[in-house]
């Protein structure tokens, strides 16, 4: 009885141990996980750290039953990821093949979800042979749809939602009660502001702007460093006779 008892356990232990052995040894290169753009080189000392740090957290990460214990039991989950330097909320929802890693500079708040397979791209490694490394952010209740990609600097607001299959780019920031429509891209460094909602298919240009309280119709392109702060804004750049009529409609 004994001996089926401990067999009956043993794979408990043994991913219980993983995890747990995997964690310590991060500790030390944690401090490798910093934002910065580094070469993606093991000569150099933030990379390094970073390889080894990495190879760590993949070591469960990508044993998918465990990791999905991990993320399913909440003792379990507090555990790996403290060890592992994250310092965000724990009652989020993490889909467990959503794209994670850099635990530290991961900011999740309170209910932050994230889909299946969304991506929260801390790192990016470029042509050049740089990693460029930084915070991803999602506020309490921030919302991050399936197959949607979120790029290194990202905040996203309070209650905001990230629509199916949406890509957003470098330091962008969403504000709070936003509605990104499905398939749209938002381009770096751009940001927009707060009980706004983008239609699905839209395009915001690099450095944009779009203000507070609008409704942007479905497909609308907003080119770079553009400001969109009203409704005739809004219209110099929606041009399709059925979106003018959509705004016509929303604002009567």
């Amino acid at each position: 009885m004994l001996k089926l008892l401990l067999v009956a356990i043993s794979p408990v232990e043994y991913g219980f141990l993983l995890v747990l052995t995997a964690g310590i040894l991060s500790k030390p290169f944690q401090k490798g996980i910093v934002k910065g753009t580094f070469p993606r080189k093991t000569a150099h000392p933030v990379y390094a750290m970073r390889k080894l740090y990495n190879t760590c957290w993949t070591s469960f990460f990508y044993f998918k039953p465990l990791y999905n214990a991990v993320l399913n039991i909440p003792a379990f989950r507090a555990m790996a990821f403290r060890l592992f330097g994250y310092k965000g909320s724990l009652n989020v929802n993490i889909a467990p093949d959503a794209w994670i890693r850099d635990l530290p500079l991961l900011r999740l708040e309170e209910d932050a979800y994230v889909a299946n397979r969304a991506t929260l791209g801390t790192n990016i490694c470029m042509m050049d042979g740089s990693v460029i490394v930084g915070n991803v952010t999602l506020k309490k209740r921030a919302m991050v749809g399936h197959l949607s990609m979120l790029a290194v600097g990202v905040t996203i607001g309070e209650r905001s939602e990230v629509g199916v299959g949406t890509s957003i780019g470098l330091h962008a920031k969403i504000g709070n009660d936003t509605v990104i429509g499905g398939g749209s891209m938002i381009g770096h460094y751009s940001k927009i502001g707060s009980n706004t909602h983008l239609g699905w298919g839209s395009f915001i240009g690099d450095g944009a702007r779009i203000g507070d309280n609008l409704n942007l119709p479905k497909a609308i392109r907003i080119p770079d460093k553009v400001e969109i702060n009203t409704v005739e804004d809004i219209m110099k750049y929606a041009t399709d006779p059925m979106t003018l009529t959509a705004i016509t409609q929303i604002t009567a």
